[in-house]
């Protein structure tokens, strides 16, 4: 939806996928003369840094990969447990 407003595809029917669908009314009347050339530029902005943070996690995650590769068994020991997925799997071998 934010890439949506930035090309100024405002209308609700543009904008609204999955459960907006039903809401078209609300949306509607929260864009209603509210964005404005600065708020697309912030926007914009925000966006690009979202997408900067998004590329910086999956470089860390790559190289948190290759370093902890000598303590594969003890990750997949710590998996088994119900809710304990790979990046809290790292985190508990790196504290012990």
């Amino acid at each position: 939806m934010p890439h949506a407003i930035i090309k100024r595809q405002e209308s609700p029917e543009q904008l609204a996928r999955g459960k907006l669908k039903n809401k078209v009314p609300q949306l509607l009347q929260a864009l209603e003369g509210r964005v404005r050339p600065h708020h697309r530029f912030l926007l914009t902005e925000f966006l690009e840094e979202w997408d900067l943070f998004g590329q910086r996690i999956i470089r860390l995650e790559e190289e948190t990969d290759s370093q902890i590769r000598p303590f594969e068994r003890a990750i997949a020991q710590w998996q088994t447990m119900p809710g304990v997925h790979r990046v809290t799997a790292w985190c508990l071998v790196v504290e012990t």
